[in-house]
């Protein structure tokens, strides 16, 4: 369009506007809000402020819409829930606009989303777009989540988590998270809730680093990704379970030696730490499920050495549940252990955990069947299911009823639910008798 006909600003503007419009499928309309595309500028109510009346933006909306060649317009803050798992091997700069050092690595069979993580060598920074931090339109307050593995930390190395109010000129810490020097083989679950301070619409994070090299995973701001109750492990696969556990290095998957449930256990020793993802536990004791159990089995450990079971409540540190002392023997079968979680630890978020206190390896306990939920009661003859005094077809044809309909009384086995592990562990205590 010729727009320089006139010096008045709102007219050129129109002028091209309106030859805009046309290229965007918008034809000539009449009437008082018809505006931009008026067959003569300034007829039809004027070019108002101006723009396109409604006519013409129901016609050009849909016609961008299919265009391929169009991109929409790069958000001005990165909204909420946000996740970025780092796989296209190749940062988004518009929600990454600052990237200091860091890159994309293959993380292999150790990533949390195959194939990639990010790495952030010593003195590398990585900042975000601002975030519509609005609690008035979230109604909560969210949590920054993602997974770390550290290799070639020496101890006292720090990854830094940060928030700016003015778009980077200054950074004030949320989080820091400091290396023990170990060089880790598998990543560990984070989750840090957004302070009040930092919940201002446009505020912006950057994660640095202040030493040694720290690879980062499935980067996520919202509410907490956690389990619901009842929630268990009965060890079904051959190797430890990433969406159960969060932290778990050097723990394994082993085949055990009389498990309660399958053929495989989880194998702990030394220092060995395994926690599990976070589960929803407000009003967890409305329902019962306030008992943490597990099938423990010692194999080596020295005497004296304890297997601690524990929560993390609201306040204050890890906390113990139960715990099993070896007596130095190599155990042939699994013993059952369980204790009632007190209310401090029921909340939404709430985490559990078993930990070794030794030193060393070879020193192998075998964990099976964790279950967070009901009390398990251990029946006395638990196959004589008609309560006649002893084990018959009766208590057979009676479990089969019981199966089929997912009756609570035939949950035989560990770990909730009605399943297949049921049917085995009935004929296996139906065999044994009583």
């Amino acid at each position: 369009s010729e727009s320089r006909f006139t010096l008045g600003l709102s007219s050129r503007v129109a002028l091209t506007a309106h030859e805009i419009g046309h290229n965007c499928s918008a034809s000539h309309c009449s009437g008082s809000s018809c505006h931009i595309m008026c067959a003569g500028l300034g007829g039809c109510g004027g070019v108002g402020t101006p723009n396109f009346g409604t006519t013409s933006i129901n016609s050009i909306k849909p016609y961008i819409a299919s265009r391929s060649c169009v991109d929409a317009p790069p958000p001005t803050m990165i909204q909420i829930p946000f996740v970025d798992n780092f796989d296209t091997g190749s940062f988004d700069t518009v929600v990454w606009p600052d990237n200091n050092g860091v890159s994309h690595v293959n993380a292999g069979a150790n990533a949390v989303s195959s194939p990639n993580a990010i790495r952030f060598p010593s003195g590398a920074s990585l900042a975000t777009l601002g975030i519509d931090f609005d609690f008035t339109s979230l109604g909560y307050f969210p949590h920054i989540q993602f997974w770390t593995m550290t290799t070639g930390a020496s101890a006292g190395d720090q990854f830094i988590l940060e928030y700016s109010f003015n778009n980077g000129s200054s950074w004030s810490p949320i989080a820091t998270l400091t290396s023990d020097g170990e060089n880790e083989t598998v990543f560990s679950y984070r989750k840090i809730q957004v302070p009040t301070i930092a919940m201002i619409p446009g505020n912006r994070l950057r994660m640095r680093t202040s030493g040694g090299t720290w690879n980062i995973d499935n980067f996520r701001i919202g509410t907490i990704e956690q389990h619901g109750l009842p929630w268990g492990d009965a060890v079904d696969l051959p190797l430890v379970d990433t969406t159960l556990w969060s932290e778990f290095a050097s723990v394994g998957v082993e085949t055990a030696t009389n498990p309660p449930s399958g053929t495989r256990a989880i194998k702990l020793d030394g220092s060995d730490v395994l926690t599990s993802k976070p589960l929803a536990g407000f009003y967890i004791d409305n329902r019962g499920d306030s008992w943490l159990s597990a099938y423990v089995q010692h194999r080596g450990a020295p005497n004296g050495e304890r297997l601690i079971a524990e929560y993390k409540p609201t306040i204050g540190d890890w906390t113990e549940v139960w715990s099993v002392t070896s007596d130095g023997s190599v155990q042939s079968s699994f013993d059952l252990h369980q204790g009632q979680i007190p209310f401090l630890g029921w909340y939404d978020g709430m985490q559990v955990r078993f930990r070794v206190d030794g030193s060393g390896t070879g020193n192998d306990w075998f964990i099976d069947d964790v279950a967070l939920g009901h009390e398990i009661v251990v029946d006395t003859c638990a196959p004589d299911l008609t309560g006649e005094g002893d084990v018959n077809t009766n208590d057979f044809f009676l479990f089969l009823s019981l199966y089929q309909s997912q009756d609570p009384r035939a949950d035989f086995a560990p770990g909730g639910g009605i399943n297949t592990n049921d049917f085995f562990a009935f004929l296996a205590a139906y065999q044994a008798g009583c």
